[in-house]
């Protein structure tokens, strides 16, 4: 990797060179471009001199951070809305997809009209380049977890497998419910949380399944009337006898002590979020427990976690001793005999499964077994192990 990075620096130098010289010999006009020695010294001549260049700077790099930061929040949080209103995803879709082929700049006058000519467009602007990036990583960041989709099409043997209506389903139907209304609707109730394992919004379901829902129950399906009845006590009565008759428990803080429990032991083997949840979202549906709203399980899996972490780093500091220290402070400094730091060694990847590369690669390995022995600082922290949802992105819970 050393000659790797050798190479791609005598490349830029070589490039730099051969443009220095093709500008001294007039060759590339001046007017088009001064040699890149002169560039250099004109920029310290205006970082040394001029009293404008250093809050220039400083104004540029605010307006940076602002626009960093508004499309980072922006875009998380509006990619938690976008994710829990399917009919809304649906439509933003293809605008995410093919955002990006339509230069960003453009839209600057418009910004201009709106913001006026100042920081606050610039900061707009700025933001705008990142924060679809973001909505698009949050969405599938959430989708990455096996926490329930109910606005998912299926396919016509999806339907029949998950939401056809068994003779006591029927019966069951017929029996707790009033009206063609609440019969679909404790309908769709029992079969979404026998399938989904919570309670979904009756307007995310998805127009197919209530269609073959209808059609087993020899009604119509008319949403307005969902409305109607969700004014009333009747959905919660539903719900209730959803659970009796499935012999599940709502969610409460028994549910959530258990929660805890799972995420707190699997916390010390797993680190990212979406394995969490998942272990999670396994030990309530396990438990015959809904599932309640993924903000409340994202809240409470990074709290926990973040617990858990700070538990590990304060374990493993407490042995770190001053001779340890002086080892980690020397991977900041830059030996005589290389052209990076230690530390910059420990960030490159192996690169391609060369005999060279490889030869290289178990050099690098004595080399990491040499700077600390991390057994002793590490006694007593699990080692990690992958889970169920890191192997697997799961749709929905069957």
């Amino acid at each position: 990797m050393i000659r790797v990075r050798a190479f791609q620096l005598a490349l830029v130098g070589g490039a730099i060179v051969a443009l220095e010289a093709l500008c001294r010999a007039g060759i590339i006009d001046r007017f088009a471009m001064i040699p890149p020695s002169e560039m250099l010294l004109a920029l310290a001549g205006v970082m040394g001199t001029e009293p404008w260049f250093w809050p220039d700077v400083s104004y540029t790099l605010g307006n940076l951070a602002a626009a960093i930061g508004l499309s980072v929040a922006g875009g998380f949080l509006i990619g938690l809305v976008v994710h829990a209103i399917p009919r809304l995803r649906r439509v933003l879709d293809p605008i995410f997809t093919s955002y990006y082929s339509v230069p960003t700049f453009v839209l600057y006058p418009l910004l201009i009209v709106f913001f006026g000519i100042g920081p606050a467009s610039l900061i707009v602007l700025g933001a705008l380049f990142g924060i679809v990036a973001m909505i698009v990583a949050t969405m599938t960041a959430i989708d990455r977890t096996a926490y329930p989709r109910p606005g998912t099409r299926l396919t016509r043997e999806e339907l029949g497998m998950r939401y056809d209506l068994t003779e006591a389903d029927l019966a069951f139907v017929r029996v707790s419910a009033r009206g063609d209304t609440g019969r679909l609707v404790l309908a769709t109730l029992l079969k979404a949380r026998r399938d989904l394992g919570c309670f979904p919004a009756l307007e995310d379901v998805h127009s197919g399944i209530l269609t073959h829902l209808a059609v087993q129950l020899g009604l119509a399906v008319v949403r307005s009337s969902f409305d109607e009845l969700r004014r009333t006590k009747s959905l919660y009565r539903y719900q209730a006898a959803v659970r009796l008759y499935l012999s599940v428990t709502a969610y409460g803080d028994a549910a959530e002590l258990l929660v805890k429990r799972t995420v707190l032991e699997a916390a010390e083997t797993m680190s990212d979020p979406a394995d969490l949840i998942n272990q999670a979202v396994e030990t309530l549906q396990a438990a015959s427990i809904d599932l309640p709203a993924f903000s409340t399980l994202d809240r409470l899996v990074n709290r926990l976690r973040t617990e858990v972490h700070a538990r590990i780093y304060n374990r493993v500091l407490v042995r770190v001793t001053a001779e340890h220290l002086a080892r980690l402070d020397a991977l900041l400094v830059k030996p005589a005999n290389s052209t990076t730091t230690s530390f910059n060694r420990l960030k490159q990847t192996p690169g391609p499964a060369t005999p060279t590369t490889i030869r290289l690669w178990l050099e690098r390995l004595d080399w990491l077994a040499g700077l600390i022995d991390p057994d002793p600082l590490l006694e007593g922290v699990a080692r990690g192990r992958p889970s169920a949802g890191s192997r697997r992105s799961l749709p929905a819970l069957r």
